[in-house]
């Protein structure tokens, strides 16, 4: 748990608002530190060169004649064939957006999630991927829940744990700490905003 405080502060995350879990795989390994998905849309959303992102999925079907081709959006045409995923991550000054396409049998492993929604998972990851390669200072080195998952499969998820032990009373101060330093972080941040929009109203 102290791990996960010391990773949420060093990347700005916030795991009272589910930034970031704790996801244990199996009992032989250590819990891992994942991200939300929505976590990372609003981080790159950060960057002043973001302007947004399309995606959707890779397909085929008897009229293509085997050649791929990417509709936007989750929803599979009947009598298609899908082959994976893909994102446009567009940045301003770019010339071409950042593109990223992955195959859906590296990902799908039969794990629960993908059986019921393999078209969201794919399409969540590959807009996980495109965005960390737009992003990379925002986002470089993060991974999401979902990505996790095709990776790990399934895990028991913690959000901001707190562990029954004998320090049990020294690591709530810790979280209470890291709520309180987020909480004056948010105000801190209202406040200049606020003072920004004051002076450009003098200066009209």
């Amino acid at each position: 748990a102290a791990y996960f405080i010391a990773y949420c502060r060093s990347h700005g995350l916030d795991p009272f608002r589910r930034d970031a879990f704790l996801v244990k795989y199996d009992q032989k390994t250590a819990a891992q530190v994942v991200t939300s998905h929505a976590y990372f849309l609003r981080r790159a959303s950060r960057n002043p060169k973001y302007r947004g992102f399309q995606s959707g999925l890779c397909v085929s079907n008897s009229d293509t004649e085997g050649v791929i081709i990417d509709i936007e959006g989750g929803i599979l045409p009947p009598g298609s064939i899908l082959l994976g995923g893909w994102c446009k991550v567009f940045m301003h000054e770019y010339h071409e957006p950042v593109t990223m396409k992955l195959p859906l049998e590296e990902y799908n492993k039969s794990q629960a999630t993908w059986r019921s929604m393999r078209n969201t998972m794919i399409i969540k990851c590959a807009e996980a991927h495109a965005h960390r390669k737009a992003c990379p200072d925002e986002l470089g080195g993060l991974y999401t829940e979902d990505e996790m998952r095709a990776a790990q499969g399934d895990g028991e998820k913690y959000a901001a744990p707190k562990p029954k032990h004998a320090d049990n009373e020294v690591m709530d101060a810790e979280f209470a700490d890291l709520e309180e330093e987020l909480a004056e972080e948010e105000e801190e941040n209202l406040s200049t905003h606020e003072n920004e929009e004051a002076e450009e109203v003098d200066k009209e």
